[in-house]
């Protein structure tokens, strides 16, 4: 079966999804690897996170037509799977199977951007990223990819020394980049704690002067707090109104899990602010007077099935001790249900 091909929103993208899988099931037929790329592609176009609903009625299908998808495709799939924020277990796990079966056959292109989407999932598999890390590693690396590769050991948190050392070589030989590019690159050695002086001091040059978002600017400010505080280097700022509220996160609505966090602080007796900000860095909850923060970590901070936090998260553990506030770090998996259990908790833990 062949899909519509005249979408216009994403409700017309499940209407259309619907009405062909009805149909198909109707007359018993397949549905066809064309149809699936077309979706993806109307899907990536106009799809927003979490969207999962969709991917999820064509999940089956997917599955069924992996076998016959181009690698292209694949990584494709992948692309469209890390903007809409879908996490299915067994088709990551199926997807990268495929991957390390037929790296041989991939674009360099492909093998970044399966990279960096797997790494946007929060999916670590360690034969997975060795395989297309060393692939990556036969073609020649351009100011493109560095940025990419980068960001896909710095999302999570794992370094690969041989690629480090190669992109290393790449920027100290004045590789030119644009300015995202090079923030990007910058955060991303903040994140795995990489070294290289020469290297912040010789990108940071490109940043100067230049238009940034207020992605880019916290990004810059992020990596600007881990060396000076942590290796004591400075490095230039530009001139930015980080107290401007764009560079914040304002939620007048704390989860349900912090505003039992905020009940147990209040039974205890102890002043706190939720959603605070500590040199400019968002905090859960925070405690003035003992200059303590509280975060409580959902899912979204940690990799896949997995309690091992994203560099993300590392990276803003150590920026809030590094100024030198105590952090506190509550896991969903380690949070009660009981209030008493909680209470007893967050004695524990600010006691």
């Amino acid at each position: 079966m062949e899909p519509n091909h005249s979408i216009i929103t994403i409700h017309d993208i499940e209407r259309d999804i619907n009405n062909t899988l009805e149909y198909a099931e109707a007359i018993d037929a397949s549905i066809s690897p064309v149809a699936i790329q077309t979706w993806l592609g109307q899907i990536h176009q106009v799809g927003r996170k979490n969207n999962n609903w969709i991917l999820d009625k064509i999940n089956y299908w997917i599955k069924w037509n992996l076998p016959n998808l181009t690698q292209q495709w694949i990584t494709f799939l992948l692309l469209v799977m890390a903007h809409v924020s879908y996490q299915e277990e067994e088709l990551m796990a199926r997807t990268a199977h495929r991957l390390i079966t037929e790296y041989d056959m991939l674009s360099l292109r492909d093998t970044v951007t399966a990279l960096i989407s797997f790494a946007k999932l929060g999916y670590y598999n360690k034969e997975l990223y060795d395989t297309l890390i060393y692939h990556a590693l036969t073609f020649s690396l351009g100011p493109h990819d560095i940025p990419k590769l980068f960001k896909a050991m710095a999302l999570v948190d794992t370094i690969h020394h041989d690629l480090v050392t190669t992109m290393i070589k790449s920027i100290n030989a004045k590789m030119q980049f644009t300015v995202q590019q090079a923030i990007e690159i910058m955060w991303s050695m903040a994140v795995l704690e990489i070294r290289h002086i020469t290297v912040y001091k010789h990108l940071i040059k490109f940043t100067i002067g230049k238009s940034l978002s207020s992605g880019m600017r916290l990004m810059l400010y992020q990596t600007y707090l881990w060396l000076y505080y942590t290796i004591h280097v400075k490095i230039p700022m530009p001139s930015v109104n980080l107290h401007h509220k764009k560079y914040h996160k304002f939620d007048p609505k704390p989860s349900k899990e912090q505003a039992e966090i905020g009940r147990c602080l209040s039974i205890l007796g102890y002043n706190f602010i939720n959603e605070g900000h500590i040199r400019y860095i968002s905090v859960d909850i925070i405690i003035p007077r003992l200059q303590i923060a509280i975060e409580f970590n959902g899912p979204s901070h940690y990799l896949f099935r997995s309690r091992r936090p994203t560099g993300k998260t590392r990276m803003k553990q150590r920026n809030i001790i590094s100024v030198g506030w105590r952090l506190v770090t509550i896991g969903y998996f380690d949070w009660p249900d009981n209030f008493d259990e909680q209470l007893v908790m967050i004695r524990g833990l600010i006691e």
